[in-house]
């Protein structure tokens, strides 16, 4: 696997370069998200603990979605360093909130919704077979417990990124606030659009539109051609994250402990044998076991002119 640093989205935003007269800028946004990205990573490898049947959710993942966006990219689009920093941004927290960690006040804010106690009761009838009474229903069993669980961080995950870059997680003893995004100005600028495009993978594709309808410009101390388009990224993190299906996202050795056993056949088994996706002439493929050579189709297409052109449709100028 190759580092994400080594991809030409990195490379031609945040990467240092010679001679850049924009070096303290590019400087600041590299270290900002590096820090990000290790506390993301932190919250990511939590994930397993809470929902433990899932596909891997881990910085493996999330460092991939730079590799699939590069080919999504190519070369006939400039992202800015602001875009390259928002759409790293949204990889990073559009899954976090599958994991308790994502809540700082952990199982008891997770109960706190009013969703907890109406999975709660549905589940309880269909283990009981009849109405739970109300003390059941306050202290139910630890099956219950997990499938409410499991059930609520996954409804709630793309809401809760959304949250997430403005979160604060507070350290008990000293009374230390920690951050995503430790630098105060960049987290407010660009933190709610991180989160807004994070959000959105869950959205229904035609609110991307309605809800992403100007560019954004350049934060403050930051040139001013520095802008962005969060539609454009909200459309490279909804494509990146649905092409990213090679075998790093359900590795054969995780099915030896059947971690993934009561996932659908596509998720659990073409996963594990798939190779990186690739564009081949003008189709965007992925080797698959037992389908050997599938596309991701849309209409009967999956060229990478086809990934463009709803780039284009959505937004003319880009």
């Amino acid at each position: 696997m190759s580092d994400f640093r080594s991809t030409r989205l990195w490379r031609t935003t945040l990467a240092a370069r010679d001679n850049d007269p924009h070096a303290p800028e590019r400087e600041r946004l590299r270290q900002a998200f590096e820090q990000f990205r290790e506390r993301a990573a932190m919250l990511a490898a939590e994930i397993p603990q809470d929902l433990r049947d899932l596909t891997v959710h881990d910085v493996t993942h999330l460092d991939a979605l730079w590799e699939t966006a590069d080919m999504i990219v190519g070369e006939h689009y400039d992202i800015t360093p602001i875009e390259a920093f928002i759409l790293g941004g949204a990889f990073l927290v559009h899954d976090l909130g599958l994991g308790l960690a994502a809540y700082p006040g952990g199982l008891s804010e997770l109960k706190e919704r009013t969703e907890w106690s109406d999975l709660m009761i549905g589940i309880l009838k269909r283990i009981l077979g009849r109405a739970p009474k109300p003390e059941e229903i306050e202290h139910p069993p630890d099956e219950a417990v997990r499938e409410v669980k499991f059930q609520l961080l996954r409804n709630l995950h793309a809401e809760r990124a959304e949250k997430l870059v403005l979160t604060q997680w507070r350290e008990t003893k000293t009374g230390t606030a920690y951050h995503l995004i430790e630098q105060p100005e960049l987290r407010n600028a660009i933190g709610p659009v991180i989160g807004k495009i994070a959000h959105s993978h869950w959205w229904p594709s035609d609110d991307l539109v309605l809800k992403f309808a100007k560019p954004m410009g350049a934060p403050v101390h930051y040139p001013n051609d520095w802008s962005g388009d969060p539609l454009r990224l909200a459309l490279i993190l909804r494509l990146a994250d649905a092409a990213q299906i090679d075998a790093r996202r359900a590795p054969p050795f995780l099915r030896v402990f059947a971690l993934l056993q009561t996932q659908p056949p596509f998720t659990r088994g073409s996963k594990k044998d798939s190779t990186n996706p690739h564009v081949k002439e003008t189709a965007w493929c992925i080797r698959v076991n037992p389908f050997r050579l599938a596309k991701l189709k849309h209409g009967g297409s999956a060229s990478t002119p086809y990934v463009r052109s709803m780039m284009n449709y959505a937004r003319p100028t880009i």
